[in-house]
């Protein structure tokens, strides 16, 4: 089993006393995960969550910037002498956010990265 404790790794080992029940626990088959002081209950789960949602934003920007890239190639005339123009810069903008974040409306759940994540059940379980 394990059991994550809402209290940071040296609160756990400040005597031999508590390293002796760690080891009893560990031996019974109860595995103690230390997290971050007052905040355990939330953010570690979470971090499952944003590791998708990450994800699946990063793929949105790939997207954006490919079709970006791709236009303004396509778009390069040569002048009148003959030379390409001086290519310019990709970037991203303001407006970009709102499909990165979620999507275009007409978009399949898929790529929309948090109508696709967020399934508004909580995130964690409180126990106790």
């Amino acid at each position: 089993m394990l059991v994550k404790t809402d209290s940071g790794p040296g609160h756990q080992a400040k005597c031999a006393k508590h390293l002796q029940f760690r080891r009893e626990m560990h031996l019974l088959g109860l595995h103690q995960v230390a997290g971050l002081p007052n905040t355990t209950q939330a953010t570690q789960e979470q971090d499952d969550w944003y590791q998708i949602f990450k994800a699946k934003t990063y793929r949105r920007v790939e997207e954006i910037f490919s079709k970006r890239t791709l236009e303004m190639a396509e778009s390069l005339q040569p002048d009148d002498n003959g030379k390409c123009q001086k290519i310019k810069t990709t970037k991203l903008t303001n407006n970009d956010i709102q499909t990165i974040v979620n999507g275009k409306k007409d978009d399949p759940i898929e790529k929309r990265p948090f109508d696709c994540c967020a399934t508004g059940r909580p995130i964690y379980l409180r126990v106790g």
